[in-house]
């Protein structure tokens, strides 16, 4: 199948944009977005200490608890997040949306004919990526403000001060590359604008040279031959 034509960086811009799609949904479907190891206090006095794992996504907390007798039990909810949490994951899934709808109309824009080049196209673009950024800019500065977490509320004095996981960090991976994405929609944008009024004013040019032209009829004598 022939392509058809459009600017390189389009094409870039479709690549890129698929690979990032990739990128955050690892980011936004796992659940280490904050992590944990820490040894838990089993009465007031702190006379024995159980060993926890604890970690915490988007969408779910789980923790694994290893017993004095060498078990462990791991249990995750997802229930009961708390008001951060809840509007972290609401505007990841509206990034994720956008992120989506950016991909495919990227690629629609390379091969599809009637949208290559289409100016109308490429500000879409622009502005999925642009609030794909913009929304899990706001999940990626909410866990690290509230990373301090109390576990147990019986156990008021009992907090910990988590670490930011491999989840965090592959979705900030994410959202940088979608503000990277950002700034090459601008420069293809631009570019293609400048492409366009190029094209129009050759087409200008070519229309008055054509209208300024003199024709002059030729007329011809047939010689009969007698």
């Amino acid at each position: 199948m022939t392509l058809p034509e459009t600017t390189p960086l389009a094409k870039v811009i479709m690549v890129l944009a698929c690979a990032t799609f990739l990128v955050n949904i690892v980011g936004f479907s796992t659940g280490y977005w904050l992590e944990k190891s820490f040894m838990f206090p089993l009465n007031r006095g702190g006379v024995v200490d159980m060993p926890v794992d604890a970690r915490l996504g988007l969408f779910t907390a789980c923790e694994t608890e290893h017993y004095l007798n060498g078990n462990s039990h791991t249990n995750c909810i997802t229930k009961g997040a708390a008001d951060w949490q809840i509007i972290s994951a609401a505007l990841a899934i509206a990034g994720l949306v956008f992120a989506l709808l950016g991909a495919i109309l990227s690629v629609l824009g390379v091969v599809r004919k009637r949208l290559a080049g289409r100016i109308g196209l490429k500000v879409a673009i622009l502005l999925c990526h642009f609030l794909a950024c913009n929304f899990f800019v706001g999940p990626l500065l909410m866990f690290p403000i509230n990373k301090t977490i109390q576990i147990k509320p019986d156990f008021s004095p009992f907090k910990v001060d988590f670490g930011l996981g491999y989840s965090y960090i592959v979705a900030a991976a994410s959202t940088v590359l979608f503000a990277f994405l950002v700034l090459l929609n601008i420069i293809d944008l631009i570019w293609s604008r400048r492409a366009q009024r190029n094209i129009d004013e050759d087409r200008t040019g070519l229309t008055k040279a054509v209208s300024g032209l003199t024709y002059h009829p030729i007329s011809v004598r047939r010689k009969t031959d007698l």
